[in-house]
């Protein structure tokens, strides 16, 4: 009866010294921080973003086949960043475009890519056309020229590119500018009528302006002579062409910027001719048979009979202005103020 005692005691005892071990046990794993168990092997979960959004699969750059047979990599995407949970290292291999971990693991791998070129989009304009070599892809964070020739008459006025991007117009080149490409863009470009300048200068009369016209438009503008000019001289450059009719300055068609320059004639005197006859007896001592008389000026002439003979003037139904006698055979004649032809004729005779 004394044995069996015992046993049962030694059998509680055991009892308690095993749930104890085992309580420690477990209190122990429970206070121990988790660390990964390197030589644990499993699958990697793979995640794709291009451009910081994610998708379904990986971006592949395509193969093409160039004109020698040879097959080259068109290069539109680029490697970015990795991002991996539970310590997963490794690198990406461009050659073979591939995330090639140290050690497959369980866990999660981000595979984050970007574009390598954009494509870039300009609108067919109006009034304008595109250049046919311009490039459909620009490379990440280079410049775009974008060749864009106006039809004739036609400038540059502006131009919208999605997303706000800023594009500037080289008017030199006629080329759209495009600075430090970073996503696909596309780009409206408005074309607009020219806005011409004429400067116009007159010399020895009034009407010098300066006019702003659109092409094509005509042009008209009023220009006077000063007193006494006349018969303008007419410059323009850029090949156009001006004309000058009824104190007016016209232009048909303004296709170019232009200056220019009206020059009035001073104009010439009117001239009337003072024409006399005379017979042998008679001599002209100051002025001429035939001559030229300016309008409003005077003409003169002094003549001279033989002795013995009387002298008489006949021009018509015009009268000399004043008659001098000099002597008694030589006589002045003057007429004031001319104002149209005059023909005379001299007589002589007997005095009685």
């Amino acid at each position: 009866m004394k044995n069996k005692g015992m046993l049962v005691i030694l059998i509680i005892m055991f009892i308690i010294a095993v749930t104890g071990g085992i309580i420690g046990f477990l209190e122990s794993k429970k206070n121990k921080p988790n660390t990964p168990d390197n030589n644990k092997t499993g699958t990697i979960t793979y995640k794709y973003f291009l451009e910081e959004e994610e998708v379904e699969e990986m971006p592949v750059n395509e193969k093409i086949i160039d004109e020698n047979g040879v097959e080259i990599t068109n290069e539109i995407y680029s490697f970015s960043r990795l991002n991996c949970s539970n310590g997963i290292e490794g690198e990406f291999n461009l050659e073979e475009w591939k995330f090639i971990p140290k050690k497959e693991m369980e866990g999660t791998c981000e595979l984050h890519f970007v574009k390598a070129k954009y494509e870039v989009t300009i609108t067919e304009p109006i009034n304008a056309r595109l250049d046919e070599n311009n490039p459909k892809y620009i490379n990440r964070e280079e410049t775009g020229r974008f060749i864009i020739i106006p039809n004739e008459g036609y400038e540059y006025s502006k131009s919208i590119c999605s997303d706000n991007k800023q594009a500037v117009w080289d008017e030199e080149n006629n080329a759209l500018v495009i600075n430090s490409i970073t996503k696909d863009v596309s780009c409206k470009v408005d074309f607009k009528l020219k806005e011409l300048t004429v400067n116009i200068k007159v010399n020895n009369g009034d009407g010098s302006t300066t006019k702003t016209i659109i092409y094509s438009d005509s042009l008209a503008e009023v220009v006077t002579p000063k007193d006494g000019y006349e018969n303008p001289e007419i410059s323009c450059s850029n090949n156009q062409k001006g004309i000058f009719k009824e104190n007016t300055f016209s232009i048909d068609k303004v296709t170019n910027n232009s200056d220019c320059t009206i020059t009035f004639k001073k104009t010439p005197p009117k001239k009337y001719t003072f024409k006399i006859e005379i017979p042998s007896l008679i001599t002209i001592l100051n002025g001429s048979t035939s001559t030229d008389v300016e309008e409003g000026k005077d003409a003169e002439i002094t003549m001279k009979v033989q002795d013995g003979y009387t002298m008489s003037l006949d021009c018509g139904d015009i009268l000399p202005s004043s008659t001098e006698d000099v002597d008694s055979t030589t006589k002045k004649y003057i007429f004031k103020g001319v104002k149209s032809n005059i023909s005379c004729k001299a007589s002589a005779k007997i005095s009685e």
